[in-house]
């Protein structure tokens, strides 16, 4: 059994990176000890594809606010998480500024590129359709 720790930004909606971290907590907590950490979370997210919890939660320091915020948030908050998320076998971090947190051994996800940028749903070509994405014409 590992002590796993999973670090992401939120769970506050149900996006791509967040998908991944709930079906991970959903999979990996019935053989391993893990601590999200989070800034907030939506229990009611997580519930949604987990519905038995068997985690532990941190709340992690909040993002600043103001006229530096872009800045502190991409260089001095991950370094205060790193400060807050206690020692584990394994840190599974996902999503930007946590590739900053200096933790090891560490695997981060960045979840790039987005993955609307390929969804063909969205597309402004009504009659494109996503299954013909990958055909092969053969003339």
């Amino acid at each position: 059994m590992l002590d796993l720790a999973i670090i992401i930004p939120e769970i506050v909606k149900y996006g791509g990176a967040e998908r991944v971290v709930i079906e991970c907590l959903a999979r990996w907590q019935h053989h391993h000890r893990i601590t999200l950490y989070a800034t907030s979370i939506d229990y009611k997210v997580v519930r949604e594809f987990c519905p038995e919890i068997r985690f532990t939660f941190v709340q992690l320091s909040p993002y600043f606010q103001g006229e530096y915020a872009f800045f502190l948030n991409g260089t001095l908050l991950p370094k205060l998480w790193q400060q807050e998320i206690g020692t584990h076998d394994l840190y599974h971090t996902h999503l930007w500024p946590c590739h900053l947190i200096d933790r090891h051994p560490m695997v981060w996800y960045p979840h790039e590129p987005p993955r609307m940028l390929e969804d063909l749903r969205l597309s402004q070509f009504p009659e494109a359709n996503p299954s013909d994405v990958w055909k092969v014409d053969a003339q």
